[in-house]
């Protein structure tokens, strides 16, 4: 009686232990889960940045390319002016020029400063 006691005793303790494994088994399935849930997460909140990232890369690409080609209009339009600046003030120089020498030519015309 004694012996099948500490049989049933022994079961009792080996059951116990089993009971305990399992349930420790399913909490590291679990807490295993739970990582992987987290790793997922993580990615794909990684993932979306990249994508952010790039969008926001290709926009400031497309604006400094829309900013090159303003300024390089702005810089046509400047020597174009420059140009027509330069081309009227040869053109008044040669007005001056030829206002100098008519008068010099006709006598009797020249300006006389007054006291």
């Amino acid at each position: 009686a004694a012996n099948k006691r500490s049989r049933l005793s022994h079961k009792s303790v080996l059951e116990n232990e089993i009971e305990s494994l399992k349930a420790e088994l399913e909490h590291e399935r679990s807490l295993r889960e739970l990582e992987v849930r987290r790793s997922q997460q993580h990615k794909s909140r990684m993932e979306r940045q990249i994508i952010f990232a790039t969008e926001e890369a290709d926009e400031a690409k497309q604006m400094l390319e829309e900013l090159r080609l303003s300024s390089q209009n702005h810089i046509t339009q400047l020597r174009t002016a420059r140009g027509d600046a330069l081309q009227e003030l040869r053109d008044l120089q040669e007005q001056i020029s030829d206002m100098s020498a008519q008068q010099e030519n006709q006598p009797g015309t020249d300006i006389v400063a007054s006291k």
